[in-house]
């Protein structure tokens, strides 16, 4: 993140942060230059610089070394004001579409929970890795199923064959899921279908536990209540996950 500041030459407080804290630890701008390959006339002058690729090795690992700063400093300010009001309850942190970068692990110190979204069939992507590198227990904030068997013509990002196979997902996915150690939750997304003109985003997926006018998809509902009713005792192992195949089709989705 810290490279990609100096894409454009728009000033910015983080370039100036940036500034000071390589003037600080080169001290001088004959060294700064000579560990950068770079030909600044003051460490003023880099505030104007733009790179298009990164001069060096050292370059890149002080980049690497103030994104690191940047993203504590990102995460510092919501939950230190978290703390003040509410220092009672689990921080469940911010909900990662995916890792895009190591860099999030570094976000994780701050978060009792490292919580992440987790679209596949009908297993979830795996945890023990998030709950190895961030040392937090996991939860995945987003999954879903959908079917075009009725409804709305999309599937949403994971598909299967019909309402009695989406069940059948949701029941392999949270009991088999549950039963890791690092799992500690699941959040189906969402309650409704969308909208059949799509959301601000065209988004119009048959992936509701309740149809667009509010009409549960009753094969679906029965599977989510016997996982549900059961899953204590999967958690506690006094009772086998769901292990029955689901027939998955390809998915209908918008990016």
């Amino acid at each position: 993140m810290a490279f990609e500041m100096f894409a454009v030459p728009t000033n910015s407080d983080s370039k100036r942060e940036f500034v000071k804290w390589i003037e600080a630890k080169y001290n001088s701008v004959k060294a700064f230059n000579e560990a950068w390959k770079t030909d600044v006339k003051s460490f003023e002058d880099l505030t104007k610089q733009v790179f298009t690729e990164i001069p060096s090795e050292r370059a890149e690992s002080d980049f690497w070394d103030f994104s690191k700063i940047l993203v504590r400093k990102y995460v510092d300010v919501p939950c230190n004001e978290v703390e003040k009001i509410d220092n009672n309850h689990l921080n469940l942190g911010m909900r990662y579409a995916w890792i895009s970068s190591e860099l999030l692990y570094e976000a994780g110190e701050r978060f009792d929970v490292f919580s992440i979204n987790g679209y596949r069939v009908p297993l979830p992507p795996e945890t023990k890795e998030v709950y190895q590198k961030s040392g937090k227990p996991v939860m995945i904030g987003e999954f879903h199923f959908g079917s075009i068997d009725r409804g709305l013509p999309s599937t949403g990002i994971t598909g299967v064959l019909n309402q009695k196979e989406r069940g059948k997902a949701y029941r392999s996915y949270v009991e088999n899921g549950l039963a890791r150690n690092e799992l500690i939750g699941v959040h189906y997304f969402q309650w409704l279908d969308q909208p059949i003109f799509g959301r601000f985003d065209g988004e119009n997926y048959n992936i509701g536990i309740l149809s667009i006018t509010h009409i549960p998809y009753k094969e679906t509902v029965k599977a989510m209540k016997k996982t549900n009713l059961n899953i204590y005792k999967i958690v506690s192992r006094k009772s086998a996950p769901f292990n029955k195949k689901v027939k998955v089709i390809p998915p209908i989705y918008f990016l």
